[in-house]
């Protein structure tokens, strides 16, 4: 290769790579996806596909598809870089090791933080024991582990976790280190996620800071809304969530578009809020267009498009009850979807989905954990899912108006006026609203 041709990639790939970082500043994940995967392209043309740029640029491919929430790719991609970089490097080179905490990060969002808990656990032992207690990235390693206690459900531990790397960060890294204010901040979430009435004042503080500091609109100061809004969802303060979701779906939308990310998550708690606060309609609708969202995206079976999906299948476990003072009319709800073409899919291909996805979830996973209480509570949803008789009450959509909207008993054909059946089958009980 002649020096022009060299001279010329490298001042291609220093001009992707600028972009690509505004791009994540910004917020726009598909644009730095599809900026970094240029960038390694030509790097590895200009210095070969094995050498060190070439697989920092695959490492920030992997970070940039975690942003993009496909986290089975970005998992294989890290197991993937992780091979070649223990081959090349060696397994204590710090861009190996940093792969590692890449890869487990990958796993624990792929519906599996317990495991992801013993690779940390050993990348934080070989940190300490290679560059000591209180070098940055061991206490990075700390503050990975805390995370991933919390995707766990843990969040007691959690809380410890983040309030004893805190202390030691402050002690090594000074007060005003971003890392510091990293770790204060999840600190300030994870504490309001438990409900404590102080803890959720001091988030709602923090968002007022981002928004004096950073103005309303700043996409940083719309993700701490967003999160604030997952708090009030959990602390049942519903109409303020969907008031603060609102404004955050309609600024994502505007700038990030339809199906963003951030567009599609927002949307899915709007829908979530909207459940709460009785508007099954509405809620039914919007989460059937977020399946859509993820479809589009290539991301359908990720979990966060499973989560999207169980909140659908309790939304139409709820159609049938009262609602705001008044009764809903589920068939008419079922026969409008239906027109518009979006009804895609029935209870059983619903269940049938997410009975396939949470097998490879660890049983504490909040979707196998759902799954767990749906087979409990309405056994009848789970019989012979494989059943091709015309006259199984979930094959087809017809029999889903009938027998759910319509109340009839799919035990014995009883009618169940108030939603039980003389014969006492558990089929229409229970309630899933807070998943």
């Amino acid at each position: 290769m002649g020096d022009g041709r060299k001279a010329e990639l490298r001042q291609r790939i220093q001009r992707i790579g600028e972009q690509g970082e505004r791009a994540r500043v910004a917020g726009n994940t598909d644009v730095q996806l599809g900026l970094r995967e240029q960038a390694w392209e030509l790097i590895s043309e200009l210095d070969g596909r094995e050498s060190r740029e070439a697989l920092r640029a695959r490492g920030r491919i992997g970070l940039a598809l975690i942003e993009c929430r496909r986290f089975a790719e970005a998992e294989r991609l890290f197991y993937d870089l992780l091979a070649v970089r223990v081959e090349v490097l060696g397994m204590e080179d710090d861009e190996t090791l940093a792969t590692r905490g890449n890869l487990a990060k990958a796993i624990a969002l792929n519906g599996r933080p317990n495991e992801s808990l013993l690779l940390l656990r050993r990348l934080y032992a070989d940190r300490q024991r290679l560059r000591g207690d209180r070098h940055e990235s061991t206490l990075a390693t700390r503050g990975m582990i805390a995370h991933t206690l919390m995707l766990a459900g843990d969040l007691r531990a959690a809380v410890s976790a983040y309030e004893a790397l805190l202390e030691n960060q402050i002690e090594e890294l000074g007060e005003t280190h971003p890392s510091v204010a990293v770790t204060s901040e999840n600190l300030t979430v994870i504490r309001a996620r438990m409900l404590d009435p102080e803890s959720v004042r001091d988030q709602e503080d923090l968002v007022g800071e981002y928004v004096a500091e950073l103005g309303e609109d700043d996409p940083q100061t719309l993700a701490q809304k967003h999160l604030l809004a997952e708090t009030y969802l959990k602390a049942t303060r519903h109409a303020e969530g969907l008031e603060l979701i609102e404004h955050v779906f309609a600024r994502r939308l505007a700038t990030l578009g339809e199906f963003h990310v951030g567009t599609l998550t927002a949307r899915c708690l709007r829908a979530q809020l909207n459940a709460q606060l009785g508007r099954l309609d509405e809620a039914h609708a919007e989460l059937l267009e977020c399946l859509g969202g993820w479809e589009a995206r290539g991301t359908q079976n990720e979990s966060h498009a499973l989560g999207s999906l169980a909140e659908v299948i309790c939304v139409m476990l709820r159609l049938r009850e009262p609602v705001e003072g008044g009764s809903v009319n589920p068939s008419q709800i079922f026969e409008k979807i239906a027109l518009q073409g979006q009804y895609a899919r029935s209870i059983s291909e619903a269940i049938r989905r997410l009975e396939a996805a949470v097998g490879s979830y660890e049983p504490t996973h909040p979707l196998h954990q759902f799954f767990a209480d749906l087979k409990a509570q309405y056994p009848e949803l789970l019989v012979n899912l494989d059943d091709e008789r015309e006259d199984f009450p979930f094959r087809n959509e017809p029999y889903l108006e009938d027998k759910i909207f319509g109340w009839v008993c799919h035990r014995c054909g009883g009618f169940a006026p108030e939603g039980r059946c003389d014969c006492d089958s558990p089929y229409l009980l229970g309630d899933f609203s807070n998943y």
